[in-house]
Parts: structure tokens; sequence; C-alpha cells
């Protein structure tokens, strides 16, 4: 699977990307091509995916699992944690929760209190990265697991669409 429409857009509101999406149906349907994805990979962006779920509502819009790795080293070096990656024990929970999205999604939120467990027991200032990597990603989380969780399809996707 290519990527075959780029756009750069001024913003990163809802309505602008409904306004682009509209625009390219409206040109699909001009044009006689049927524009009907079964799947969709973005990074995560909220406001892409409500886009992207009310133009094509039957599609499976999944979230790249570089952006989820992207995302996660990014809060670690804003909690000024980088230093700690040293650690082999820390680089090995680290991966942990890097590989969240590729297990089965039952077993998500085990693995991930068990890396909680052990990162809280290296060092308690990994505990705002922890709430953090909880309410992003696993527990009443702003992103639903099924949007991000690569594990049905890890042979069929791209790792990115930028």
């Amino acid at each position: 699977m290519k990527p075959i429409v780029f756009s750069a857009l001024p913003d990163k509101f809802e309505e602008t990307y409904t306004t682009v999406l509209e625009a390219l149906v409206l040109y699909a349907q001009i044009n006689n091509i049927i524009l009907n994805p079964t799947s969709i990979s973005i990074d995560f962006e909220q406001a892409a995916f409500n886009a992207f779920k009310k133009i094509f509502p039957n599609a499976n819009i999944l979230f790249c699992h570089f952006h989820f790795a992207k995302n996660i080293m990014k809060r670690l070096k804003k909690l000024r944690l980088n230093d700690e990656l040293k650690k082999d024990n820390v680089k090995r929970e680290i991966a942990n929760v890097l590989s969240l999205p590729l297990l089965p999604p039952n077993k998500i939120t085990a693995a991930f209190f068990d890396t909680v467990e052990v990162l809280e027991s290296i060092n308690r200032n990994f505990k705002p990265f922890l709430n953090y990597v909880e309410k992003t990603y696993v527990i009443n989380a702003n992103f639903d697991s099924l949007n991000w969780n690569h594990y049905p399809t890890l042979s069929n996707r791209p790792r990115t669409n930028n």
C-alpha cells in the first residue's frame, strides 16, 4: 500500500481535514474514480481521525506505529528522562512500551502494568511518563487501542504514511 494523495494544509483543524477530504471525494466522483478505502493509516491527530471517520465511515483507521514511538520518545525527552535511557534495564522497559501496539489487544493492559511496576521501582520520576502513556493509550485513553494496535495487520501495513 502506497500513499496516493498528499496535501499541505494551513492548520490541523477537523474542519480543514474534512474540507480536503470532501474535495477529494468530489474529484473522484467527477472523474469516475471509485473512492472507497478499506483502511487508512494516519499519525496521531484526533482532528484527522474524526474527519476520516466522517468521510469514510466504513474504513478501518489505524494510527501508525512510527508516530506512536515518536510520541513516546518525545514525552520522555520532555520529562527529561533521556539520561535514564542509557541504563539497559530502562531501555528494555521502554522497548516494552514501544511494543504495546504489536501485542494482542487483550495483553496490552497487563503488559503495560508489568512495565509500570519495573520502571517505578527503578526511578519514581517515571510516574508522570507512565501516567501519560496510561491516559493517552491504555486506560480510558485519548486514543482507543483498536486504532493503534497493529497486531492483526502486522504483515499488511506500511509503518507510516509520511
